[in-house]
């Protein structure tokens, strides 16, 4: 599976700023390209089965309704491969999660 994100707990990511050489110009460079905007689940949370099971079908769900509704071209093919993608990710997420020990999020 390609990565297209990498997380890091803030904690671990001052450290390794801290280690960079000229820390201050690579901690200013590295947070100009932060994502702000997302959560990470883990798959040992206790309740990433279920929350990564009901995104793959509320992808599957708008898989469903653009078939159903949008117009047969070359975007909305692009688009329902992309969401195809997509869903199969969350899938096979939810299923490393449905085998992962669970806990209480941290």
């Amino acid at each position: 599976m390609k990565v297209k994100y990498v997380v890091f707990k803030a904690e671990d990511y001052d450290r390794i700023v801290q280690q960079l050489s000229n820390a201050e110009k690579d901690s200013a460079l590295l947070a100009d390209y932060a994502i702000t905007d997302a959560w990470v689940v883990r798959p040992n949370d206790i309740h990433a089965p279920s929350v990564l099971h009901a995104y793959a079908n509320a992808v599957q769900a708008t898989i469903e309704l653009l078939r159903a509704h949008a117009p047969t071209n070359p975007n909305t093919d692009m688009t329902l491969d992309h969401l195809h993608s997509i869903r199969d990710a969350a899938f096979e997420h939810a299923l490393s999660a449905d085998a992962a020990s669970h806990r209480l999020p941290d």
